[in-house]
């Protein structure tokens, strides 16, 4: 019996009744799936309240839409709620102060705006915005009030702004240009200002763009103390005087006399009264007006003594210096100069003592003189250190002889030292990995060969070398630290040489014969790649037929080839007698599994089966184990 399904009643949110087939279509209208097996007709379905969105944004449950509309709202509908209805904030009408109007999103960004908000909801499409009289200021600071901006313009003045009024407005006298002496303009807020920084008024609400004001001439006081009147202070400066301002006179300007630059000998430099106070101090005159911070006073040269009693002209006390001489001043010369000479103590680098008639003499011994008129009586003088040449070519600051030779090392003598000194370094033992020694320049050589620098000095005969183990690659892949190539060869490896080890060598797998099941052979890099070759051979025979027997592969050990292989032929017989005896075919076609053959097959075949690897994994363990005896 195929018993139908009755459909049923379903009440939407708004009170009406649809019959659906079941509870699915009820759900997908939204509505109330009353049971199958009802109607409409019998069924009363109340009708839902809803949410109702006002202009503001906030929102009221309400019963229907008409209530909603009567609040001013929007009806979201029946079965709606406030707790779950997002309500958009109405933009409204913001009548501005000029009469003009702007929609905005609330009363925050009508008053922002300085504006008058006429709700939410309404709009400056219906709203009527009257315009607000304005505060009105003329140039004489009044105010008045005007109807808009045209109008107070029209009465000369300027408009404040739509709503604002006299009693809040402070209206500013205007101000005027004011022309001064120097002919250049500025605004000045009344006359008064004007006059009291010595300009002239122009008048209120005139401005320096269209008034013209001429530069007045001006009193120039010039060095000397004299004075000429001049047009401006560009004119002043080109006669070297000092500009007082336009409309300065000289009938009433006091010019001063200004000092000078006074130029001495030494290229230094004084302000002076005038000249006569330069020339009483041995100097050059300037003239007035100048000043030492621009004057450029020249050295004048001087004589130069030197130590064997002439003398030379020379241009300072530093050119004096360098030919070893005495400088007697700038402005003198040899011409009335009278040089002595003056021998003076002579002290050499080992410490001792002699006198020379000057420096030169001294200097030139090799020697450093005390000074003009010293004795060696009075002269300590030091013993100075000298440069160590050491064995591997360094080089080392000592106090003398004997600290050298206890390092072992070539003293160059006092006064010498390793900035200027040219140390050679000595050979030396370099021990290789393999135990033997090469004598080599350096430590360099014997790095760049592999092997250990004993130190600049030594000897092969006395270096005593080391045979350093070495790396040793295995058949496998793996790698052995081993003493030498001997034990390496004893383990079927490959040396690496001495000094290398298993860290940094890298050591790869030896190929090998692979031994099939089949009766086959492939020559295969390891025993894993031996393992995928036969199941991707199980793999292609049983693509061909899915009840093929499963191949097996035996890695006959790294070195090995199938040339040399002797792999063991297939068990034929055993493995189709064990094929039969798993899968038989009855005359229905079904298939009789192991389960039923347990009792007369099962175990006979399974011992034939294990009877056939075993002997295959004897083989395979025979092989290996006359490999290893051959190796």
């Amino acid at each position: 019996v195929t018993c139908p399904v009755l459909p049923g009643a379903c009440c939407l949110p708004d009170g009406s009744c649809q019959d659906v087939p079941d509870v699915d279509a009820c759900t997908a209208i939204g509505g109330v799936f009353e049971g199958y097996g009802t109607d409409c007709a019998t069924v009363t379905c109340p009708e839902l309240p809803g949410a109702c969105c006002l202009p503001d944004g906030t929102c009221d449950d309400v019963a229907d839409a008409a209530t909603c509309t009567a609040l001013g709202g929007v009806f979201e509908g029946h079965g709606t709620a406030c707790a779950t209805v997002t309500c958009p904030v109405l933009p409204g009408a913001c009548c501005l102060p000029d009469g003009t109007c702007d929609d905005v999103a609330d009363a925050l960004a009508c008053t922002a705006l300085g504006g008058v908000f006429e709700g939410y909801g309404t709009s400056c499409d219906t709203v009527e915005c009257p315009a607000l009289p304005g505060a009105c200021c003329f140039p004489d600071g009044s105010c008045s009030e005007a109807p808009d901006q045209a109008t107070c313009e029209g009465d000369g003045g300027v408009f404040e702004g739509h709503g604002t009024n006299c009693d809040g407005v402070e209206c500013p006298t205007y101000p005027g240009a004011c022309c001064f002496p120097d002919g250049s303009c500025a605004q000045s807020l009344n006359q008064d200002v004007c006059e009291s920084d010595g300009g002239v008024f122009q008048g209120y609400d005139t401005h320096c763009e269209a008034v013209q004001c001429p530069a007045l001439p001006g009193a120039c006081c010039l060095p000397d103390g004299s004075c000429q009147d001049v047009a401006d202070a560009n004119a002043c400066a080109d006669a070297g005087g000092e500009y007082l301002g336009h409309g300065t006179d000289c009938a009433t300007a006091e010019c001063p006399t200004y000092p000078g630059a006074c130029c001495l000998a030494d290229g230094s430099c004084q302000d002076v009264a005038d000249a006569d106070a330069c020339a009483d101090a041995g100097g050059e005159f300037q003239g007035h007006g100048t000043y030492c911070e621009t004057a450029e006073c020249p050295v004048l040269p001087g004589a130069c003594c030197l130590p064997d009693g002439s003398c030379q002209d020379v241009a300072d006390a530093e050119a004096c210096g360098e030919v070893g001489g005495e400088y007697l001043g700038h402005g003198s010369d040899c011409a009335t100069a009278e040089c002595p000479t003056y021998p003076g103590a002579c002290c050499f680098p080992d410490g001792s003592c002699a006198q020379s008639p000057n420096q030169a003499s001294c200097e030139s011994d090799g020697g450093v003189f005390q000074g003009y008129d010293t004795h060696c009586e009075g002269a300590e003088c030091p013993v100075l250190p000298g440069a160590c040449c050491l064995p591997d070519g360094s080089c080392q600051d000592v106090a003398d002889q004997a600290e050298c030779e206890a390092y072992g090392g070539v003293f160059a003598g006092h006064g010498t030292d390793c900035y200027t000194t040219e140390c050679s370094a000595l050979p030396g033992a370099c021990c290789l990995p393999d135990g033997s020694c090469q004598t080599l320049a350096n430590e360099a050589a014997c790095t760049a060969l592999g092997g250990v620098f004993r130190g600049a000095g030594t000897e092969c005969a006395t270096a005593q070398c080391p045979v350093l183990p070495g790396a040793c690659c295995l058949p496998d892949g793996s790698c052995q630290d081993v003493a030498d190539q001997d034990e390496c060869d004893a383990a079927d490896g490959i040396f690496q040489g001495h000094g290398t080890d298993c860290d940094t060598t890298g050591c790869s797998a030896i190929p090998g014969a692979c031994c099939l099941s089949d009766g086959t052979c492939e020559d295969v890099a390891d025993e894993a790649a031996c393992t995928a070759s036969a199941d991707h051979l199980t793999e292609a025979a049983r693509a061909q037929d899915e009840t093929a027997e499963a191949i097996v592969g035996a890695f006959q050990g790294p070195a090995t080839d199938c040339a040399t292989a002797e792999c063991p032929p297939p068990a034929p017989a055993v493995l189709d007698l064990f094929q039969e005896a798993l899968f038989v075919t009855t005359e229905d076609s079904s298939t009789v599994g192991w389960p039923s053959l347990c009792g007369t097959f099962g175990a006979p075949l399974m011992g034939l089966h294990a009877l056939a690897l075993a002997s295959m994994m004897s083989f395979r363990r025979t092989r290996r184990r006359r490999r290893k005896t051959v190796r």
